[in-house]
């Protein structure tokens, strides 16, 4: 799901994302720049001719820049930055009048429903150095938009379904300083928290079974950033287990189709690659693929057949620099561009799970200043 950010996050389209101001979370935890283990090492060939593999067909959503003329000027809203395409097929706007209609916002990071009707976005918008974020729902064709949190001060991001369509977990402010993890229906009924310690960026294992997420639970920076490791946890909260424990920032990245593994990044411009993890913790191996012209940073997703998709970044600085979509190989020797000026990409899946028809939310979820929560009746 995750491409590469550094927390508490900076959105990649300088025309209006801007870098989130840090939070800390005063929680003492030891361990947060412990020794970390060697990584094995990549693998290698076997001297034999190898056909270059291609990437699957298939759709993807995907963050896009906004037309010519929108952006900077102050024009551009989310219906501009959401886009489907096949690869070398044209580009798809998802738009409608209900995107459009909201301005200075940015529809990103795109997660599609596991029948692959929908998504789910972040509507993203930065105010006075203040993240403001909402998570929406909306069909492939841009109609049937509705925003499941409606309530931005507590900047909600990060939405994930589970595996059979049935639920989405999320991260939220909540009315409490950092991140925690929230659990609700996919028709946003039944809001509950599932984590007490800082969580973001979740990712469900195939099966249903655990979720993965980065957290700064030391509440603590380090000469890089802050200090996130990955854990996961089960759906009801139990059986957090803390996966990294090396210096410096990770994000979760996708999980195998088997939910044995879990790819990750870590600080690209110190430890590039992809770094895979055993769900029970332990040793990391990296996946060092290369591409000519961009240094790729950071996994969007681990498709089921083991490939990836990642991000390509033009130039040294990630707040201006261009980015690419890339497809890279399951054992990481070949790297494809896929899409450019574009992050953040997720195959549309072949569907299996549960259709949500006629989604109208009529109520609202509105979080205390304490972090719980009630609902209330939508305008």
């Amino acid at each position: 799901m995750t491409a590469w950010v550094n927390e508490p996050m900076a959105l990649a389209r300088a025309w209006l994302w801007q870098t989130v101001t840090a939070m800390c979370l005063t929680l003492a935890v030891v361990g947060c720049t412990q020794t970390p283990p060697k990584p094995n090492p990549a693998p290698t060939g076997t001297g034999q001719h190898q056909t270059v593999p291609t990437p699957p067909t298939g759709v993807l959503a995907f963050d896009c820049a906004p037309p010519p003329g929108t952006g900077e000027a102050g024009t551009a809203t989310a219906a501009d930055t959401l886009c489907t395409a096949s690869p070398g097929g044209p580009l798809h706007r998802v738009s409608s009048p209900a995107l459009a209609a909201l301005r200075d916002i940015a529809a990103v990071f795109p997660q599609w429903s596991p029948e692959g009707r929908r998504l789910l976005i972040r509507l993203a918008q930065s105010r006075g150095g203040t993240q403001l974020d909402d998570i929406g729902m909306v069909d492939a064709d841009g109609s049937g938009f509705v925003n499941l949190t409606n309530h931005p001060q507590n900047a909600n991001w990060g939405a994930t379904w589970s595996p059979d369509g049935t639920e989405i977990v999320f991260n939220s402010g909540g009315g409490q300083p950092g991140q925690r993890l929230w659990l609700m229906n996919a028709d946003g009924s039944d809001l509950r928290k599932i984590t007490a310690i800082w969580g973001e960026y979740p990712e469900w294992s195939p099966d249903g079974r655990s979720i993965a997420f980065m957290s700064n639970r030391c509440g603590c920076n380090g000469p890089t950033g802050a200090e996130s490791d990955i854990y996961t946890i089960r759906r009801d909260g139990t059986e957090l287990r803390r996966l990294t424990s090396w210096p410096g920032e990770e994000g979760v990245g996708g999980w195998s189709s088997d939910s044995r593994w879990i790819a990750y990044s870590r600080n690209p411009d110190q430890n590039p690659g992809i770094w895979i993890v055993s769900a029970q913790g332990g040793h990391s191996r990296q996946v060092l693929p290369r591409a000519r012209g961009a240094q790729l940073r950071g996994t969007s997703e681990w498709a089921p057949n083991g490939s990836f998709l990642m991000n390509g970044l033009e130039g040294s600085d990630p707040q201006i620099s261009p980015e690419d979509v890339y497809w890279v190989s399951a054992d990481g020797r070949a790297a494809i561009k896929l899409f450019e000026d574009a992050d953040g990409a997720v195959w549309r899946p072949s569907g299996s799970g549960k259709s949500i028809a006629g989604l109208s939310l009529t109520h609202r979820w509105v979080m205390s200043g304490g972090g719980d929560c009630s609902k209330s009746t939508a305008d």
